[in-house]
C-alpha cells in the first residue's frame, strides 16, 4: 500500500515540476532496487558456498527469477509453499513481494496515463475509480481462487491476487485527501482510534491457512493501512510527526535493506543454530539483520554510486561501492555455476 501511494505522490510531484518522464522513473527504480539486491543475493550465495554448499544446487534459476522480477511466479510454478518451515525454505522466498512490485512498475506508466488523461478532462475522480475497480477485481480473484484446505501459496504469491494493495495505495496517493478534504484534528483522532485497533486486530487474527484471511482480512488490512497513511500524510495532524522520531526515521531509511536480509539471515541462522536458547537466537538474528542492513545501505544508496562533485558521470564506475558490489556479484556467480 505504501509503495503504491509513494508512486502516485512522486508522479504528481514530477508533473508539477515539468512532467513525469518514464525513463527517469525506471532509472530511479533501478538505482534504488538493484545495488542492494545484488549485494544481498551475492552475499547470500557466498555464505551458502562457505557453510551450506549443498543448498546451492538449483539456485541458479531462482537467482535469475529474483533479479529479473518474476520470483513469485517461479515459486508458484515449482509448487513452493510460502508456509513451510524457514529452515526448509529458500533464503529468497520473501522476494516474492519485491517481484510483485517490480511487475507493477511495468504497468505503472499505463496507470499514470489513465489518471492524468482523466485529470486533463476534469474527470480525475473517474480515473481514480478505475484504480479502485481494478483493486476490487484483484480482491475478487483472491476470493475465487482460494480453496479452503489447500495450500494457499498460489493466492498468497500471485501478482493478480495481491496487486490490490498497490492499486489502493496509488488511488489514495492520487486522491490526495489532505488537499481535497482536510480533517479537523478531532476527526483525525476519531479515525485514528478506529483504524489502529482494527489494524492491530487484523494482524492478531490473520492466519496463513484461515479462510477469513483471504476472504476478508488481507483486503481489509490494505484499506485500513491506506486510512492510516492518509492520516499520517496530513500535516495538520500529529501522526506523521510521530514517525519523524529519530530511531523510526533511521529504521525507515534502511527498511528496504532490512527487508532484503531478513529471510536470508533467518534461513541461515536457523540452519546454523549457534545457540539453543530461542531468545538469544532471536537477538543474534536481529543483530545480524541490522548489521548487514547498515553495511548494504552504505554501499547501495544512490549517493554511494554518484560521481564526486566535479567528476564526470562515468567516474561512478570508479567508486568503491561499485567495485565491492561487482566483486560480490562475480564471486557469487562463480560459486553458483560450480
Amino acid at each position: 500500500v505504501l509503495s503504491g501511494y509513494l508512486l502516485a505522490v512522486m508522479a504528481m510531484r514530477a508533473e508539477e515540476k515539468g512532467g513525469f518522464k518514464f525513463g527517469q522513473f525506471y532509472l530511479r527504480r533501478i538505482r534504488r532496487i538493484y545495488p542492494a539486491l545484488l549485494l544481498t543475493v551475492g552475499g547470500t550465495l557466498l555464505a551458502l558456498y562457505l557453510w551450506f554448499p549443498d543448498l546451492l544446487r538449483g539456485l541458479q534459476q531462482e537467482g535469475l527469477s529474483v533479479l529479473l522480477g518474476y520470483q513469485n511466479w517461479r515459486q508458484i510454478a515449482v509448487n513452493a509453499s510460502y508456509f513451510s518451515r524457514i529452515s526448509n525454505a529458500s533464503p529468497f522466498t520473501h522476494i516474492w513481494s519485491l517481484a510483485v512490485e517490480m511487475q507493477y512498475y511495468l504497468v505503472w506508466p499505463l496507470l499514470y496515463l489513465i489518471y492524468f488523461a482523466g485529470k486533463r478532462k476534469d474527470r480525475e475522480l473517474d480515473s481514480i475509480a478505475v484504480l479502485f475497480g481494478l483493486a476490487a477485481i484483484s480482491i475478487l480473484e483472491m476470493i475465487i481462487l482460494y480453496q479452503p484446505g489447500d495450500d494457499p501459496s498460489r493466492v498468497y504469491y500471485g501478482t493478480d491476487t495481491r496487486v490490490h494493495a498497490l492499486l489502493i495505495g496509488s488511488a489514495l496517493g492520487f486522491l490526495d485527501l489532505p488537499r481535497r478534504r482536510p480533517l479537523l484534528e478531532s476527526d483525525g483522532w476519531t479515525l485514528f482510534g478506529i483504524c489502529m485497533p482494527l489494524l492491530l486486530a487484523v494482524v492478531a487474527l490473520a492466519s496463513d491457512r484461515s479462510a477469513v484471511s483471504y476472504y476478508a482480512l488481507l483486503p481489509l488490512s490494505s484499506l485500513l493501512f491506506a486510512g492510516t497513511i492518509a492520516l499520517c500524510s496530513d500535516s495538520r495532524l500529529p501522526f506523521g510527526r510521530w514517525l519523524d522520531w529519530g530511531p523510526l526515521s533511521w529504521l525507515g531509511q534502511r527498511s528496504y535493506e532490512i527487508y532484503l536480509v531478513m529471510f536470508p539471515v533467518l534461513s541461515l541462522v536457523q540452519r546454523w543454530k549457534p545457540v539453543e536458547d530461542p531468545t538469544l537466537l532471536a537477538l543474534i538474528e536481529i543483530a545480524l539483520m541490522l548489521l548487514l542492513a547498515v553495511i548494504i545501505h552504505l554501499l547501495a544508496v544512490p549517493a554511494a554510486w554518484a560521481p564526486r562533485p566535479g567528476w564526470k558521470a562515468r567516474s561512478r564506475f570508479t567508486r568503491p561501492a561499485f567495485w565491492i558490489t561487482m566483486a560480490v556479484v562475480c564471486l557469487a556467480g562463480y560459486v553458483t555455476i560450480q
